[in-house]
């Protein structure tokens, strides 16, 4: 073999293990992906009865002060 051949054979194992490690943090990226979406679920139903509770509260709040000035 020449240097150029050695060369090549060395570029092509580094080509193959990059590959493999672009592939693995793919997978790791995706399933991040997927736990965060759960989370999004979870906050938007949170934030739904957040709003929830404080229309409530405000309404019976508005109730009792207008009962008792009226």
């Amino acid at each position: 073999m020449n240097e150029v051949e050695t060369r090549v054979t060395d570029l092509d194992s580094r080509q193959a293990r990059l590959e493999g490690v672009i592939e693995q943090v793919n997978e790791r990226l995706n399933s991040i992906d997927r736990r965060l979406d759960g989370q999004q679920q979870w906050l938007r139903w949170i934030v739904g009865i957040q709003i929830t509770s404080f229309v409530t509260l405000g309404s019976l709040t508005m109730t009792v002060v207008l009962k008792l000035f009226s």
